[in-house]
C-alpha cells in the first residue's frame, strides 16, 4: 500500500480538534520505525501503516475506549 495515500487519509482525519493530532501521528511514526529498526523488522512499510492509522478512530468513535474498534473497521 501506498505510505502517502494513507498519510492523506490520516492527515484529512486527524486535526486539531483532538489532543491526538497529526503531530501526534507523525511522533509514532518516528518512534515506530527507530523500534522497528532496533527489532530487526524488516517490513517498514507496515510499521508505517500501522503507526499512521493507530489513532484514526478517534473523531468518528462516540467513546473514546471504542476508538481501537472504531478505526480498525476505518483501515
Amino acid at each position: 500500500m501506498n505510505i502517502k495515500i494513507v498519510e492523506n487519509y490520516v492527515k484529512e482525519k486527524m486535526n486539531d480538534k483532538i489532543a491526538h493530532d497529526f503531530k501526534h501521528v507523525q511522533r509514532v511514526r518516528r518512534w515506530a520505525l527507530i523500534i522497528g529498526e532496533k527489532e530487526s523488522y524488516l517490513n517498514k512499510n507496515n510499521i508505517e501503516i500501522a503507526a499512521l492509522l493507530h489513532d484514526i478512530g478517534l473523531l468518528e468513535s462516540e467513546k473514546r475506549s471504542l476508538h481501537g474498534e472504531v478505526g480498525s473497521e476505518m483501515a
